[in-house]
């Protein structure tokens, strides 16, 4: 009772406002109000979990998102300004939100970021996928994988590129380490927004050549 006090306190002298409004957070309101959090544009699932099958050498892949990918939508500012303005908590409570999308699958055993370009994430300083891997994982609760699929090298920026020079931009910059260690094992690919497919894609060409493997595919926005 005491701590609630203090806190109502510090929030009287020093609130904490609104992401997307700027009104006064509630004590249990996090980066948005209610308000704003429920205006987010959500993807409606009837039957499906899932939005898009993405397809890789003749199989397919379940890839989960929930929310759509609106220019100057809130999700839009919430992912630049994780990206770009270090809002790391924005990151860890969107990533605590794609767990009611993947938590009917079973048996996962780690967690694996999509890697940045290089050169991007030392001046960035982190990678955002990273942070979103972080949040999910308060909620999986499994092992969060950096260390197996890597960037080895640093391409150019998708952003004004069309779909086809989008795949051929990412081809063979991937790498796989210790692929034994995934071998037989489930787990999830995760990145911040998905839109031609090419960045996954090209992280699927890799880490489907360990054997027996089973990879469920999570974003933010698609």
């Amino acid at each position: 009772m005491r701590l609630h006090f203090l806190l109502d306190i510090f929030q009287l002298i020093f609130p904490k406002t609104c992401f997307a409004c700027q009104n006064i957070l509630l004590r249990n309101e996090r980066i948005l109000c209610l308000k704003c959090y429920l205006n987010l544009p959500k993807h409606i699932n009837t039957k499906n979990k899932h939005q898009i099958e993405l397809s890789v050498n003749g199989k397919n892949y379940k890839v989960y998102s929930k929310y759509k990918y609106q220019k100057k939508s809130n999700i839009q500012y919430m992912i630049l300004h994780l990206k770009y303005n270090n809002r790391k908590d924005i990151g860890l409570l969107l990533g605590k939100e794609l767990y009611q999308k993947v938590n009917h699958l079973k048996d996962i055993y780690g967690i694996v970021p999509v890697p940045l370009n290089p050169l991007k994430e030392k001046l960035r300083g982190y990678n955002q996928c990273i942070i979103l891997a972080q949040g999910l994982n308060q909620k999986m609760k499994c092992k969060i994988l950096t260390k197996n699929l890597m960037r080895v090298e640093n391409n150019e920026s998708q952003t004004l590129k069309t779909r086809y020079q989008r795949f051929e931009n990412i081809d063979g910059i991937f790498t796989l380490n210790h692929k034994e260690h995934l071998e037989y094992k489930h787990i999830i690919l995760i990145d911040d927004v998905y839109t031609s497919g090419a960045t996954i894609s090209g992280c699927i060409q890799v880490l489907s050549h360990v054997k027996g493997i089973t990879i469920s595919i999570v974003c933010i926005a698609s």
